[in-house]
């Protein structure tokens, strides 16, 4: 996974590790810090060292890396998908429907009478970011709203990302800033995450803005801390019991399945 630091990857991977256990197998937890080369060697350390299921809930860039741990044995369940036909067989994609999640935020803060929905976004480089930006999108199309106002880390001059999900709710804390100074402001907000969302709460409280009389704010993902925020933040929730439980199922019927290869001896 990208890293445990972002509250949602490590509750999904408690979640797994209990649906694992269930089922009588152990889980190692490798953070790639969504860099390719550490994804890579992870992968292949750990297929090396006798690992027969690999569950990534980070983009694997490596495809090709992927086909070949296939052929020695490795079952992958991914949390991305691989875009269009990547060409890749026995790999099991377990995720939620993230365009439907952004829409679902249009449609509640479009029902509480707002017009002026900006969306908050880091540099949408994974399929679920990209997903989650179009459902934005789509939705405003879809009541008539135009394209809406779309604010990345590129946007924000000030803000330096090392494009690391350490860095989530500091750019949030600086979207706020950036918002905060716009001549048009937004009068509802979406964040592409609950880590964004909380880093935008505590910028806005910092400059005395309420919330969410003034300006609304809906994350998505449902981490625990979000709850015990001052106001509670509003937010999307992710179904990571259900997510684990099916990608338990999913690599466990892979590495079951009597009709695999057999993995090549090293």
């Amino acid at each position: 996974m990208p890293s445990v630091v972002n509250p949602y990857f490590g509750e999904l991977a408690v979640a797994i590790d209990a649906a694992a256990q269930r089922k009588g197998y152990r889980v190692l937890v490798c953070n790639t810090q969504r860099q390719p080369e550490r994804e890579l060697a992870f992968a292949q350390e750990l297929v090396a060292y006798g690992v027969r299921g690999v569950l990534a809930a980070s983009v694997l860039h490596n495809v090709d890396a992927m086909r070949t741990l296939i052929r020695r044995g490795a079952a992958f369940v991914l949390f991305e998908t691989l875009g269009a036909d990547p060409g890749v067989e026995r790999v099991d994609v377990v995720a939620m429907n993230n365009a439907l999640a952004t829409e679902k935020a249009v449609d509640c803060l479009v029902g509480l009478g707002h017009e002026a929905i900006a969306y908050i976004t880091a540099t949408p480089l994974t399929p679920h970011r990209v997903a989650r930006l179009q459902g934005y999108r789509d939705a405003l199309r879809r009541h008539r709203l135009g394209e809406g106002g779309v604010i990345t880390e590129e946007d924000i001059p000030s803000h330096s990302s090392t494009r690391n999900d350490a860095d989530l709710a500091h750019f949030g804390h600086a979207a706020a800033a950036h918002i905060l100074n716009m001549p048009a402001r937004p009068s509802a907000v979406i964040a592409m995450n609950d880590l964004i969302a909380l880093g935008m709460i505590s910028a806005f409280r910092e400059q005395g803005v309420r919330i969410p009389d003034e300006i609304p704010i809906v994350g998505i993902d449902d981490i625990r801390i979000s709850s015990f925020t001052f106001p509670a933040l509003t937010t999307v929730r992710q179904p990571y019991l259900q997510i684990a439980e099916s990608a338990i199922d999913c690599v466990c019927a892979r590495i079951e399945d009597t009709t695999r290869c057999n993995p090549t001896q090293h």
